[in-house]
């Protein structure tokens, strides 16, 4: 009887992680779809937060170098944008 109860107790702890793993999919499918609307608008804050995660900053790069070989006039501007603004923060000379 007790092993029976406890079977039942694993079911439905296993339904209810399963149900919210569910509504977790689904909400962030749904901020995925608001992040990308934004962006089309120009709103680009939600994209913006997800370059701190993982190598997502290093995939960005990759594919604006990428925009550049393929010759895309407004890759070629943001990466040569990035290079200035590394050089201005790390330039220094010996006076």
């Amino acid at each position: 009887m007790a092993f029976e109860l406890l079977m039942r107790d694993c079911a439905a702890e296993e339904d209810r992680r399963s149900k919210r793993d569910e509504l977790m999919q689904r909400e962030e499918a749904r901020l995925a779809a608001i992040a990308l609307v934004e962006a089309r608008l120009g709103k680009y804050d939600r994209l913006l937060d997800g370059l701190s995660y993982r190598d997502n900053d290093e995939q960005v790069i990759a594919a604006l170098m990428y925009g550049c070989d393929a010759g895309v006039p407004s890759c070629i501007a943001v990466v040569k944008a990035l290079a200035d603004k590394h050089g201005y923060h790390t330039a220094e000379i010996d006076e």
